[in-house]
């Protein structure tokens, strides 16, 4: 039935796979779209395992921002309708409430507690499923706004530096520059300010430089 060549079913199923900025509803569209690719062109006996390993990533994707759903369930405090969801939020919120686990700050919204070693599974399932998670500026903290997930890992003085030290080797921009009061700021200068954190502060410096980041090169200009 499929007289369809391989490489063609491939750039249609490039074309069906998850954009940038994508929302919890883009998600589940990619997911039927790429079901349908497979019925479409193969039968029960001839497969894609391309493609379906495609669809089982989509999956985990979609459990893990099922888990991670402070920011995406709708609901009351207590709970009510708690499994009716905003499905336009952006698949980002997933990995910044992971991140913003055990944080105190005002607006680190987060469904968890405590970070542990399935969590900390959980992260890597998601930069390797979707990378691009990783340019997020979904997050938010109290007088700060457009956070890289980087951010907030060194701003969570309960996030685990090994964390950080991950999302680096994995692709987060270390010279991103979120904003505070109207003002573009880097997280080093940010956290560098706060007493409270010397210790995590110097550990979290030394895992920048020692990537190669040169904090001599920071510029700012305001933001309009």
């Amino acid at each position: 039935m499929n007289n369809i060549p391989e490489e063609l079913i491939c750039k249609i199923h490039h074309y069906l796979k998850i954009p940038k900025n994508m929302t919890f509803q883009q998600l589940l569209t990619c997911y039927t779209n790429n079901k349908r690719l497979l019925m479409v062109f193969y039968t029960k006996d001839t497969t894609n395992e391309t493609i379906e390993n495609y669809m089982k990533d989509l999956h985990v994707l979609y459990n893990l921002c099922l888990k991670y759903n402070n920011y995406l369930s709708c609901g009351d405090s207590f709970g009510i309708e708690k499994y009716h969801y905003n499905t336009s939020i952006p698949l980002d919120s997933a990995i910044i409430d992971l991140l913003c686990t055990g944080c105190y700050l005002p607006y680190a919204e987060s469904t968890f507690t405590h970070f542990d070693d399935d969590m900390y599974n959980d992260l890597k399932s998601m930069i390797r499923i979707y990378p691009d998670i990783l340019k997020s500026t979904y997050g938010q903290l109290r007088c700060r706004y457009k956070l890289s997930p980087l951010d907030i890992a060194c701003n969570n003085e309960y996030m685990p530096v090994y964390v950080i030290k991950y999302l680096i080797e994995n692709g987060a921009d270390m010279n991103y520059q979120y904003e505070i009061n109207g003002f573009k700021i880097h997280v080093l200068h940010d956290i560098g300010n706060n007493n409270s954190m010397n210790y995590r502060y110097k550990n979290i410096k030394k895992i920048f430089t020692d990537k190669g980041f040169n904090m001599d090169n920071i510029k700012y200009e305001r933001h309009r």
